[in-house]
């Protein structure tokens, strides 16, 4: 019952429609899911995925301090945290397609 009592953003839903509370939300855009950014550039890069693919979304680091993708830009301005025209070379798909 106390999920069903928040919107998406964890807001209660009685505050978030409370019409005394229009104009006192802001979006804060800080915090980046890495996780979702690469689920979001496999959707945008891959148009017609093939019939039953479940992509799933993984963790490729390895251990260690390994240096970041060259294709991936370093987190800093808002800009970073666009879906630009970077190739995504994540493995995103990895043992979805029944190996």
């Amino acid at each position: 019952m106390h999920e069903d009592s928040l919107n998406r953003f964890g807001i209660p839903r009685r505050v978030a429609q409370d019409d005394e509370m229009d104009g006192w939300f802001e979006v804060d855009d800080e915090v980046v899911d890495h996780a979702e950014a690469a689920y979001q550039r496999w959707q945008r890069d891959t148009k017609h995925p093939e019939p039953g693919v479940v992509p799933r979304v993984i963790n490729t680091k390895p251990h260690g301090d390994a240096p970041r993708p060259r294709d991936r830009p370093a987190r800093g301005s808002l800009a970073d945290h666009t879906l630009g025209d970077q190739p995504d070379t994540s493995r995103l798909v990895e043992g979805a397609l029944g190996d």
